[in-house]
């Protein structure tokens, strides 16, 4: 019987603050706004980092992404474990976001349409937040697309830093309805 997403979470929470990064679980409001950014007319993988409770996942699923064409990677292991759990048909692979590379080579995967990230980035150095965007941008082709949210109202990654590595972003929505608020950004190259 898969357990209560809300338990889950907050007992990550409190074992991990830092890592889990939020206050609260991604509400549904917040997953249906990130996942009307996936062109689903775009074949490939889609890739989930930190897919924590799944509402994330969920709203990837009901907006049209296929089973087989969705990833998700969560390290927390009860979180992995829940999402398991509530989505057994999805892959749902153990391991660190920033190693994104390794993973799908590990997973024998590649054509990778769009990432979306729950990862905390305003949690790491602006150094490692770039190095994650490119990781990321490694792995799709020159269309891809990179979505992320924040809690922060401005770009989780310098706009400077942004354009003196290639890459734009802008601000898709801000989810108020979402506990708390949180600001969808969508990167791409330039």
């Amino acid at each position: 019987m898969a357990r209560n997403s809300a338990l889950v979470f907050f007992s990550a929470l409190v074992r991990e603050p830092r890592r889990v990064g939020a206050i609260g679980p991604s509400g549904p409001n917040l997953g249906r706004v990130m996942a009307r950014e996936v062109d689903l007319s775009r074949p490939g993988l889609v890739v989930e980092l930190g897919g924590g409770t799944g509402s994330i996942t969920r709203a990837l699923l009901l907006n049209g992404i296929s089973d087989d064409r969705l990833l998700v990677v969560e390290r927390e292991a009860d979180l992995y474990q829940h999402l398991c759990e509530k989505f057994p048909s999805v892959r749902v692979i153990r391991g660190d976001a920033l190693e994104l590379g390794k993973i799908l080579e590990a997973q024998k995967c590649s054509g990778v349409n769009a990432v979306v990230s729950g990862i905390p980035l305003l949690n790491f150095p602006e150094s490692v937040r770039l190095a994650f965007l490119h990781e990321a941008f490694a792995q799709m082709d020159e269309e891809g697309v990179f979505i992320q949210f924040t809690y922060g109202l401005t770009c989780p990654v310098p706009k400077k830093l942004l354009q003196n590595a290639g890459f734009q972003a802008r601000p898709v929505n801000v989810v108020w309805l979402n506990f708390p608020p949180a600001t969808v950004w969508r990167f791409s190259r330039i």
